[in-house]
């Protein structure tokens, strides 16, 4: 008797108790961040416990029946580990905290695609019921986000840059990853009210209180985004197929006037504080390349000649593991595809790139069969490659992981017309 039909004859649905843990990600995650900013630290933080704890159930869900995607899934995961245990054996620097946290930081990676596979298996086929706890998650998820964003105007939450007490994070510790959160909330929610309800009167505005939130996060990645998703839900192809004159002004327009408005207020509210002044040097000093990529393009530089003629054979194939690869350069670049290369080696790289394009030539195949959130699952695989490639933090974001999984596997749901 398999989980499905257990669930059925006793009334228990355990896609209902996963769901029902996801509720508490980002409620943990607040409380990891007060507690984190208050100096207490544990040898695993409390968010990363709760992950893990919500990535095994999902994965005991996935091991009843489990099919190719799950075991080549385990496998990449295996594969991202050996490098570490590797360096454990030949490194005397190395100790049982290191690997662990390693194994940490790997399933970081790992959980994207591991939510992705979980969320294809629920949409394909969902319960009634399932549905609506699915939408209540990501309307509670996206409520309680913003709250945590509009908790600056009373003088609450962390500061996104110190500089001057700029910008805000709510209480989530991660400022880098909240970018990649906040562009996948707004765009399940701005897509369903535009391409599914067909409100666009409050879509726009929709838009303009979101404009208003990635502004006071001050996040480049954050206000932009913002514009961009927006842009990519309106180029519909419905409204492409109905191109005119006129329609091809009011984009123009539309795009001169939103990138240039979003510009101007960042700037009206920021013109007076340290950060504008900290961003004035900056691109006076770096040339424009550098200035956008905040010197990440600079520390690729760095780790070239590191890799080239200091790694090994095996550390250039295979890599040496995230430790090895952050000691040798003392950080990370930021960059997804460049962070990937270098700690799993050209095979992390390539399996990567591998499932990416996978990821697109399965998108196109769910448009073809008219599933409506294929089209989202595509603009919103474009710009989270896109901000993955500039800003990073996306596909090994620990606060937003299982949320990007998520948003890239509605395109496996099925409406009510295609399940008849």
């Amino acid at each position: 008797m398999t989980l499905e039909t257990k669930s059925l004859s006793s009334g228990f649905n355990f896609d209902w108790l996963i769901i029902t843990a996801m509720f508490f990600l980002l409620p943990v995650d607040m409380i990891n961040g007060i507690l984190l900013k208050g100096g207490i630290e544990f040898p695993i933080s409390i968010g990363q416990l709760y992950k893990l704890f919500v990535l095994f159930l999902v994965f005991i869900r996935l091991s009843i029946r489990p099919k190719t995607d799950f075991l080549l899934l385990i496998a990449t995961f295996i594969i991202f580990t050996i490098p570490s245990l590797v360096q454990f054996n030949i490194n005397k620097e190395y100790t049982a905290r290191i690997i662990f946290d390693d194994i940490i930081k790997t399933s970081k990676y790992i959980s994207v695609f591991l939510a992705l596979i979980y969320f294809q298996r629920v949409f394909t086929n969902p319960r009634f019921k399932t549905r609506i706890f699915l939408k209540s998650w990501f309307v509670f998820s996206y409520v309680l986000f913003a709250f945590n964003i509009l908790l600056k105007y009373v003088g609450l939450g962390f500061p996104m840059y110190e500089y001057d007490n700029t910008g805000t994070t709510g209480f989530f510790y991660a400022g880098n990853e909240i970018s990649a959160l906040f562009l996948v909330l707004y765009a399940i929610l701005a897509y369903h009210l535009y391409e599914i309800k067909k409100a666009k009167m409050w879509f726009f505005i929709f838009f303009l209180f979101n404009l208003f939130l990635g502004i006071t996060i001050t996040s480049k990645t954050a206000m932009l985004g913002i514009v961009l998703v927006t842009l990519l839900i309106l180029a519909s192809p419905e409204n492409l197929k109905k191109i005119s004159l006129r329609k091809v002004i009011i984009w123009i327009s539309s795009i001169a006037l939103l990138v240039p408005l979003t510009g101007y207020i960042a700037y009206k509210l920021l013109k007076d504080s340290l950060i504008m002044e900290r961003i004035n040097y900056f691109y006076n000093k770096w040339d424009l390349i550098t200035f956008i990529f905040s010197e990440r393009n600079l520390r690729v530089e760095d780790m070239i000649p590191k890799y080239k003629f200091t790694w090994s054979i095996w550390e250039k194939i295979m890599g040496g593991g995230q430790y090895f690869y952050e000691n040798q350069l003392g950080n990370v670049i930021e960059i997804d595809f460049l962070d990937l290369f270098f700690a799993y080696g050209i095979v992390g790289g390539v399996i990567f790139l591998l499932v990416i394009i996978g990821l697109f030539i399965k998108v196109f195949s769910q448009m073809k069969k008219n599933f409506p959130y294929a089209r989202l699952t595509l603009l919103m695989l474009f710009v989270l490659v896109l901000e993955s490639s500039i800003a990073g933090h996306v596909f090994n974001s620990g606060i937003a992981g299982i949320y990007i999984g998520a948003c890239l596997a509605l395109m496996f749901f099925k409406p009510k017309t295609i399940q008849n």
